[in-house]
């Protein structure tokens, strides 16, 4: 089997628990709808239903980085992709589910 052949070559048996969407009692969190609101901001659906705003600008404002550079431009800011669950763009810079998560739903918080 082609599962076993690859496991026996990593070292890596996958057991019922690895293809749960739980590890350790917590939900895997991953973006399942995403829309540009204008602003630099993009509303954001989660998997678990629950929703949030992301604002880029006040993100890049703390950060800096050659990946960040073009999110000044609102045209590019539009150019965002949903990839596997994270928020990206076409340079490759691409945010975890996770901590856009987080910070998305301490701006609707506030």
């Amino acid at each position: 089997m082609i599962i076993g052949k690859n496991c026996w070559i990593t070292g890596i048996v996958p057991s019922d628990s690895s293809h749960s969407s739980t590890s350790k009692g917590q939900i895997v969190i991953k973006l399942n709808d995403a829309q540009y609101l204008g602003d630099g901001r993009i509303a954001l659906v989660f998997s678990d239903g629950s929703q949030g705003i992301f604002n880029v600008r006040a993100y890049c404002a703390a950060r800096r980085g050659p990946l960040l550079q073009p999110l000044e431009s609102e045209a590019y800011v539009k150019r965002f992709i949903i990839d596997a669950g994270a928020l990206g763009w076409p340079n490759g810079l691409e945010l975890s589910p996770e901590r856009i998560y987080e910070l998305s739903r301490q701006d609707v918080a506030a």
